[in-house]
This record gives structure tokens, sequence and C-alpha cells, in this order.
């Protein structure tokens, strides 16, 4: 087994495991119909604006880093929830830049609650 195959199957065991780094979060897309519970790595706030502005424009976004072959088909406005709290993807940009097997999926929040 290469170094690469034994990352790569470390990613549920390890890595985004709910023992370990993981949180169990559910993906639906906009058709309505929820998709069997996954893991992710959940990042907080990312910060979007210039502080020197007057009145800044901050935008609180959450990355999450999942299991590529979970997340490659999230689009757009598609919802996740982690931990009861359920957020929107604004983007899915990152699918597996480097062919690791881990997406990141940015996030927007669509209740006041952080996790």
């Amino acid at each position: 087994m290469t170094l690469k195959s034994q990352i790569i199957s470390d990613i549920s065991a390890a890595f985004i495991n709910t023992d370990e780094f993981g949180y169990s979060a559910v993906w639906t897309p906009q058709d309505g119909i929820a998709q069997p519970a996954f893991n992710v790595i959940y990042d907080d706030i990312i910060l979007h604006g210039d502080p020197e502005q007057e009145n800044p424009v901050i935008q609180p976004e959450t990355t999450v880093m999942a299991a590529t072959t979970d997340v490659e088909n999230v689009k757009e406005y598609d919802t996740i929830q982690i931990n009861g709290i359920i957020f929107e993807a604004i983007g899915a940009s990152y699918v597996d830049p480097h062919n690791s097997g881990m997406s990141l999926i940015d996030l927007r929040m669509q209740t006041e609650t952080r996790i």
C-alpha cells in the first residue's frame, strides 16, 4: 500500500472520525431529499471585509472539510446540518483540489447559534 492510499483510507478512520476531529453532518440537496449522514471537520468563522472602512461588510462563514466521496455533488444553496445547526453551501469550488481525497465546502449559517 502506498502512503497516498494509506492516507486516503485513514480519512474516515482517523481524521473525520467523530471520536477524533469530526462532526456528523447531513447534506440535503435542493430537491429536499436528505442524504445519509457523513463526517466533517468544522472550521468556524471566516471574516470577509475591509476593517479599515468605516462600516466594513463582515460576513460570517464556515468551512468544512469532508471526504470527497461524501461532498463531490454538493451545489450552491444545498444545506448541510451539523450538530442541529443548518448551513447553506455558498460554494464547492475546493472539491479535492489536490487529489487528496478531501474537499472543502464554504458554508453560511442559517441560524444564529454557533457550534
